[in-house]
């Protein structure tokens, strides 16, 4: 008749045994217990993985403690398609960790005037990036004058009879063809030394026998009210 005379339990990782005895003659025997391997848990995420940097999961034995750990591959960025941007440039921004890619400067249009100067107020130029839609604002300087008289003082001010008189006539609007100064009333001739970019600028010569007060009248054919004005230099 065998009893057990002694025994060692088996691990997750080490065989166990059970030795037997006879009871009668002292003889005995021993049985190999197989090692039961580890009974792991679900694991639990130890480090967050983030958009650039792997994570960590702990795997535990629920039977002896031992852990072990897999990697979590990085997320990768989650890059919007809408633009952000400041006054400066425009840029993708990763809506999980905020890190921005394809930065660049603003590249804005030509400009449209939405609000025209007039002789009282100032106006309003606005560009818009053609990229992004980032718009920005220039202040238009106030309307010197508009299309039509300016008064010169001969003999009195900055004038005399034998001066050469530069007309500068500025537009928004229309192509001011056919221009046309009079002189208190009178045809003067006047010759176009440019013509581009927004301005026309004339030389009037000839005006000996001008004294005092003098009205010049600045006409054109497709003048609109509001959208030029003209600034006259010595």
């Amino acid at each position: 008749s065998f009893n057990v005379d002694s025994e060692v339990k088996a691990t997750c990782t080490s065989d166990g045994y059970v030795v037997y005895k006879c009871s009668v003659c002292g003889y005995s025997y021993k049985e190999t217990t197989q090692k039961t391997g580890h009974d792991m848990d679900s694991g639990v995420v130890t480090t967050q993985p983030t958009c650039e940097l792997a994570g960590t999961k702990t795997y535990t034995c629920k039977t002896c403690g031992y852990s072990e750990t897999e990697t979590i591959a990085a997320k990768g960025h989650s890059y919007a398609t809408v633009y952000q941007k400041n006054d400066q440039s425009h840029w993708h921004e990763c809506t999980v960790c905020g890190k921005r890619c394809d930065e660049s400067v603003h590249s804005f249009d030509a400009g449209t005037l939405t609000t025209p100067a007039t002789e009282t107020s100032t106006g309003v130029k606005t560009y818009r990036c053609t990229v992004c839609g980032f718009e920005k604002t220039e202040t238009v300087p106030m309307l010197e004058k508009q299309l039509g008289t300016i008064t010169l003082k001969f003999g009195q001010g900055n004038y005399s009879a034998a001066d050469t008189i530069t007309v500068t006539v500025y537009f928004t609007k229309g192509n001011l063809n056919n221009l046309k100064v009079k002189f208190d009333g009178i045809d003067v001739n006047v010759s176009e030394v440019y013509r581009g970019d927004g301005l026309v600028i004339l030389n009037i010569s000839g005006c000996a026998g001008c004294t005092g007060d003098v009205m010049v009248e600045v006409s054109a054919d497709d003048c609109e009210t509001g959208y030029a004005y003209i600034r006259i230099d010595q």
